[in-house]
Protein backbone atom coordinates (compact mmCIF):
# COMPACT_ATOMS: atom_id res chain seq x y z
CA UNK A 1 0.00 0.00 0.00
CA UNK A 2 1.00 3.64 -0.46
CA UNK A 3 0.57 6.07 2.39
CA UNK A 4 1.36 9.73 2.99
CA UNK A 5 2.80 10.29 6.44
CA UNK A 6 3.98 13.84 5.93
CA UNK A 7 2.79 16.46 3.48
CA UNK A 8 4.44 15.89 0.14
CA UNK A 9 6.20 12.64 1.13
CA UNK A 10 4.94 9.20 0.15
CA UNK A 11 5.89 5.77 1.44
CA UNK A 12 5.28 2.25 0.23
CA UNK A 13 4.12 0.48 3.36
CA UNK A 14 3.80 -3.25 4.06
CA UNK A 15 2.29 -4.36 7.36
CA UNK A 16 2.57 -7.89 8.76
CA UNK A 17 1.42 -9.38 12.06
CA UNK A 18 4.22 -9.94 14.60
CA UNK A 19 3.89 -13.28 16.38
CA UNK A 20 5.71 -15.07 19.15
CA UNK A 21 6.98 -18.62 18.83
CA UNK A 22 3.59 -19.96 19.79
CA UNK A 23 1.92 -18.05 16.99
CA UNK A 24 0.28 -15.49 19.19
CA UNK A 25 0.04 -11.99 17.71
CA UNK A 26 2.12 -9.64 19.75
CA UNK A 27 1.99 -6.64 17.48
CA UNK A 28 2.65 -5.51 13.96
CA UNK A 29 5.71 -5.25 11.73
CA UNK A 30 5.86 -2.23 9.45
CA UNK A 31 8.19 -1.99 6.44
CA UNK A 32 8.23 1.46 4.82
CA UNK A 33 10.21 2.73 1.85
CA UNK A 34 10.02 6.35 0.76
CA UNK A 35 8.84 6.48 -2.88
CA UNK A 36 8.13 10.20 -3.22
CA UNK A 37 10.66 10.74 -6.02
CA UNK A 38 9.57 7.59 -7.86
CA UNK A 39 5.92 8.71 -7.82
CA UNK A 40 6.89 12.16 -9.06
CA UNK A 41 8.88 10.62 -11.89
CA UNK A 42 6.01 8.29 -12.80
CA UNK A 43 3.57 11.21 -12.79
CA UNK A 44 5.93 13.22 -15.00
CA UNK A 45 6.28 10.34 -17.43
CA UNK A 46 2.50 9.90 -17.59
CA UNK A 47 2.09 13.62 -18.31
CA UNK A 48 4.77 13.58 -21.01
CA UNK A 49 3.20 10.53 -22.63
CA UNK A 50 -0.21 12.23 -22.55
CA UNK A 51 1.28 15.32 -24.20
CA UNK A 52 3.04 13.19 -26.81
CA UNK A 53 -0.07 11.17 -27.67
CA UNK A 54 -2.23 14.30 -27.79
CA UNK A 55 0.11 16.01 -30.24
CA UNK A 56 0.71 12.95 -32.43
CA UNK A 57 -2.94 11.91 -32.70
CA UNK A 58 -4.27 15.45 -33.10
CA UNK A 59 -1.92 16.19 -36.00
CA UNK A 60 -3.83 16.97 -39.25
CA UNK A 61 -1.50 14.72 -41.23
CA UNK A 62 -0.27 11.13 -41.18
CA UNK A 63 2.56 10.03 -38.90
CA UNK A 64 3.98 6.56 -38.70
CA UNK A 65 7.19 4.92 -37.58
CA UNK A 66 8.49 1.55 -38.77
CA UNK A 67 11.60 -0.56 -38.30
CA UNK A 68 13.98 -1.87 -40.95
CA UNK A 69 11.83 -5.04 -41.27
CA UNK A 70 8.86 -2.87 -42.31
CA UNK A 71 6.95 -3.43 -39.05
CA UNK A 72 4.93 -0.50 -37.75
CA UNK A 73 6.08 0.73 -34.36
CA UNK A 74 3.67 3.64 -34.22
CA UNK A 75 0.85 5.10 -36.28
CA UNK A 76 -1.28 8.11 -35.44
CA UNK A 77 -5.05 8.46 -35.58
CA UNK A 78 -4.96 10.13 -39.01
CA UNK A 79 -3.34 7.19 -40.81
CA UNK A 80 -5.28 4.65 -38.74
CA UNK A 81 -8.56 6.08 -40.06
CA UNK A 82 -7.40 5.49 -43.62
CA UNK A 83 -6.90 1.82 -42.76
CA UNK A 84 -10.23 1.85 -40.90
CA UNK A 85 -8.65 0.67 -37.66
CA UNK A 86 -7.03 2.09 -34.51
CA UNK A 87 -3.41 3.03 -33.79
CA UNK A 88 -3.09 0.29 -31.15
CA UNK A 89 -4.09 -2.41 -33.63
CA UNK A 90 -1.57 -1.17 -36.20
CA UNK A 91 1.42 -1.51 -33.86
CA UNK A 92 3.50 -4.53 -34.87
CA UNK A 93 1.78 -5.03 -38.22
CA UNK A 94 3.78 -5.23 -41.43
CA UNK A 95 3.42 -2.46 -43.96
CA UNK A 96 3.64 -5.16 -46.64
CA UNK A 97 0.53 -6.81 -45.21
CA UNK A 98 -1.38 -3.53 -45.06
CA UNK A 99 -0.35 -2.00 -48.38
CA UNK A 100 1.79 -4.46 -50.40
CA UNK A 101 1.80 -2.33 -53.55
CA UNK A 102 3.05 0.81 -51.84
CA UNK A 103 5.41 -1.07 -49.52
CA UNK A 104 7.18 -2.71 -52.45
CA UNK A 105 7.31 0.55 -54.40
CA UNK A 106 8.91 2.61 -51.62
CA UNK A 107 10.84 0.03 -49.58
CA UNK A 108 14.16 0.74 -51.33
CA UNK A 109 13.83 4.46 -50.60
CA UNK A 110 12.92 3.75 -46.98
CA UNK A 111 15.92 1.45 -46.48
CA UNK A 112 18.19 4.09 -47.97
CA UNK A 113 17.03 6.54 -45.30
CA UNK A 114 17.43 3.95 -42.54
CA UNK A 115 20.92 2.75 -43.45
CA UNK A 116 22.35 6.09 -44.56
CA UNK A 117 21.01 8.01 -41.59
CA UNK A 118 20.12 10.88 -43.94
CA UNK A 119 16.54 12.19 -44.12
CA UNK A 120 14.59 12.67 -47.33
CA UNK A 121 12.43 15.77 -47.15
CA UNK A 122 9.64 17.24 -49.29
CA UNK A 123 9.24 14.28 -51.62
CA UNK A 124 5.97 13.28 -53.29
CA UNK A 125 4.58 9.77 -52.96
CA UNK A 126 1.22 8.12 -53.61
CA UNK A 127 -0.70 6.16 -50.99
CA UNK A 128 -4.38 5.20 -51.08
CA UNK A 129 -4.65 6.81 -54.54
CA UNK A 130 -3.77 10.11 -52.86
CA UNK A 131 -0.74 12.35 -53.43
CA UNK A 132 1.30 13.10 -50.31
CA UNK A 133 4.09 15.50 -49.43
CA UNK A 134 6.38 13.22 -47.44
CA UNK A 135 9.27 13.74 -45.01
CA UNK A 136 11.25 10.64 -43.99
CA UNK A 137 13.57 10.90 -41.00
CA UNK A 138 15.89 8.18 -39.58
CA UNK A 139 14.82 6.78 -36.23
CA UNK A 140 17.44 5.74 -33.65
CA UNK A 141 17.04 3.62 -30.55
CA UNK A 142 18.29 4.56 -27.07
CA UNK A 143 21.80 3.40 -28.00
CA UNK A 144 21.88 5.75 -30.96
CA UNK A 145 21.69 2.89 -33.46
CA UNK A 146 19.68 3.34 -36.67
CA UNK A 147 16.55 1.33 -36.07
CA UNK A 148 13.92 2.52 -38.54
CA UNK A 149 12.36 5.71 -39.83
CA UNK A 150 9.62 8.18 -38.97
CA UNK A 151 7.34 9.36 -41.76
CA UNK A 152 5.34 12.58 -41.84
CA UNK A 153 2.90 12.72 -44.77
CA UNK A 154 0.46 15.48 -45.74
CA UNK A 155 -2.33 15.00 -48.27
CA UNK A 156 -1.64 17.50 -51.08
CA UNK A 157 -4.09 16.08 -53.64
CA UNK A 158 -6.36 19.14 -53.51
CA UNK A 159 -3.35 21.44 -53.61
CA UNK A 160 -2.02 19.73 -56.75
CA UNK A 161 -5.45 19.87 -58.36
CA UNK A 162 -5.60 23.63 -57.70
CA UNK A 163 -2.11 24.04 -59.16
CA UNK A 164 -3.12 22.10 -62.27
CA UNK A 165 -6.27 24.19 -62.62
CA UNK A 166 -4.25 27.42 -62.34
CA UNK A 167 -1.75 26.17 -64.91
CA UNK A 168 -4.59 25.32 -67.29
CA UNK A 169 -6.17 28.75 -66.82
CA UNK A 170 -2.79 30.41 -67.39
CA UNK A 171 -2.31 28.47 -70.62
CA UNK A 172 -5.76 29.58 -71.79
CA UNK A 173 -4.95 33.22 -70.97
CA UNK A 174 -1.61 32.96 -72.77
CA UNK A 175 -3.34 31.58 -75.86
CA UNK A 176 -5.94 34.38 -75.74
CA UNK A 177 -3.19 36.98 -75.37
CA UNK A 178 -1.30 35.49 -78.31
CA UNK A 179 -4.48 35.56 -80.43
CA UNK A 180 -5.12 39.18 -79.40
CA UNK A 181 -1.58 40.20 -80.32
CA UNK A 182 -1.89 38.48 -83.69
CA UNK A 183 -5.15 40.34 -84.31
CA UNK A 184 -3.59 43.68 -83.38
CA UNK A 185 -0.64 43.01 -85.67
CA UNK A 186 -2.98 42.52 -88.62
CA UNK A 187 -5.07 45.66 -88.04
CA UNK A 188 -4.84 48.23 -90.91
CA UNK A 189 -4.39 51.06 -88.41
CA UNK A 190 -1.55 52.11 -86.13
CA UNK A 191 -1.87 50.61 -82.65
CA UNK A 192 0.63 51.15 -79.88
CA UNK A 193 0.55 51.03 -76.06
CA UNK A 194 2.54 52.82 -73.36
CA UNK A 195 3.47 51.27 -70.00
CA UNK A 196 3.56 52.98 -66.60
CA UNK A 197 7.10 54.17 -67.14
CA UNK A 198 6.16 56.01 -70.33
CA UNK A 199 7.89 53.51 -72.60
CA UNK A 200 6.27 51.87 -75.59
CA UNK A 201 5.00 48.38 -74.75
CA UNK A 202 3.16 47.56 -77.99
CA UNK A 203 4.03 48.53 -81.59
CA UNK A 204 2.05 46.82 -84.34
CA UNK A 205 3.00 46.15 -87.94
CA UNK A 206 1.19 49.24 -89.28
CA UNK A 207 3.29 51.38 -86.90
CA UNK A 208 6.40 49.82 -88.39
CA UNK A 209 5.23 50.53 -91.95
CA UNK A 210 4.31 54.17 -91.29
CA UNK A 211 7.31 55.19 -89.12
CA UNK A 212 9.97 52.90 -90.49
CA UNK A 213 10.90 51.80 -86.96
CA UNK A 214 10.49 48.14 -86.00
CA UNK A 215 8.92 46.88 -82.78
CA UNK A 216 12.37 45.79 -81.67
CA UNK A 217 13.57 49.41 -82.06
CA UNK A 218 10.69 50.91 -80.11
CA UNK A 219 9.48 48.57 -77.36
CA UNK A 220 11.02 49.32 -73.94
CA UNK A 221 13.37 51.86 -75.52
CA UNK A 222 13.51 54.98 -73.31
CA UNK A 223 14.70 57.01 -76.33
CA UNK A 224 11.91 55.86 -78.64
CA UNK A 225 10.13 59.21 -78.47
CA UNK A 226 13.34 61.00 -79.49
CA UNK A 227 13.46 58.77 -82.58
CA UNK A 228 9.88 59.70 -83.47
CA UNK A 229 10.20 63.38 -82.58
CA UNK A 230 13.88 64.34 -82.99
CA UNK A 231 13.17 68.09 -82.75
Amino acid sequence: TIAEYAEGFYWQVDKLPYRDRAGNILGILVFAVEITERLRLEDRLRHERWQYETIVHAAPFAIWCKDKHDRLLLANQYIAKLWETTPDKLAGMSFHDLEPEYATRYQARDLKVIYSGKPELSITEEYFQVDWLVHKIPYRNKMGQLFGLVVFAMDITEHLQIEQSLRSQLQILEKKEASLRQGIEKLPIMVYAINGEGNIALWNRKCEQVTGYSAEDMIDNPKAWELLYPN
